[in-house]
């Protein structure tokens, strides 16, 4: 099973929101870990792969944003997809989707993020209650 956390930001602003998830694929990049940021909405995904072009000026994160298992590259450090990918090595991944992945077991490790918005601060707690009822106990962290 997973290690899940959840990462609760104090800001109910969507850029602190995008620029969390961008530190937490960086960090983990950094750590040499496939990264996967999973979402089934763009405006989510549009930003943050706009903000991992853009960061900071004298470091790149290679990352792909991709519509099919074709497009992944086992190398690929950092994929951005609106679906569930077959073929990533399931090292991290980041969820910012709604739902949690019908896949979700295979991760070594789970970070949902969430801000503080009512939408997102529900959908999270249903995730939260999800995980329990699979044996998980998920850790919370308050940024």
């Amino acid at each position: 099973m997973p290690n899940v956390s959840f990462y609760i930001l104090s800001s109910d602003q969507f850029k602190d929101y995008v620029k969390v998830i961008t530190k937490l694929a960086v960090k983990a990049f950094e750590a040499e870990h496939q990264v996967l940021i999973y979402s089934q909405d763009a405006e989510i995904l549009k930003p943050v792969d706009d903000h991992l072009w853009s960061f900071d000026s004298e470091r790149f994160v290679p990352h792909v944003w991709v519509s099919s298992d074709d497009e992944i590259d086992e190398s690929d450090p950092v994929i951005l997809a609106s679906f569930e990918p077959a073929y990533v090595r399931k090292d991290l991944l980041i969820q910012v989707a709604d739902q949690v992945p019908d896949n979700f077991a295979q991760y070594q490790r789970i970070i949902e993020v969430m801000y503080q918005t009512p939408e997102c601060l529900a959908k999270g707690r249903e995730r939260f209650r999800f995980y329990r009822s699979q044996g998980i106990e998920p850790t919370t962290i308050k940024l």
